[in-house]
């Protein structure tokens, strides 16, 4: 788990500083990094559809954690899928006619969407996998 959140880390990164260099009318390239979001948000989704069903609900009657815990996980992924619906209504508006005032607006929404995945990952890492690794 802990090497697919790492890529989840760099790629939530590069799409920041990829997005942020893409010059004004280069449809092109918006296209491209339109499919590479496309991509990363699908691995992502099923990433953490998978922990709702499959990892969730064989953990959470062996956890020394808080039952509160893991629902707040869950409720992080529902937090996440909100803010990349939000991204992607963007990204297919962006990468058009990659116009820069759309570029930027972009970039701030997917720069607020790394936030959220690294704080969310960060927290199911120190409180979930290190829980695991002590059992």
């Amino acid at each position: 788990m802990a090497m697919i959140h790492q890529v989840f880390r760099r790629e939530s990164r590069l799409l920041v500083e990829l997005v942020q260099d893409v010059r004004p009318a280069d449809t092109a390239r918006s296209r491209i990094l339109a499919e590479h979001w496309r991509l990363y948000s699908t691995g992502l989704h099923a990433h953490h559809t998978g922990e709702d069903e499959m990892l969730w609900p064989v953990l959470l009657p062996h956890l020394d954690l808080d039952a509160e815990q893991v629902l707040a996980m869950e409720a992080q992924h529902r937090e996440l899928t909100e803010g990349i619906a939000e991204v992607q209504g963007l990204m297919d508006r962006w990468q058009a006619q990659a116009l820069p005032e759309d570029r930027d607006e972009l970039v701030e929404a997917l720069r607020s969407h790394r936030r959220q995945l690294c704080a969310h990952l960060d927290e199911e890492e120190r409180e979930v996998i290190l829980w695991s690794r002590s059992t």
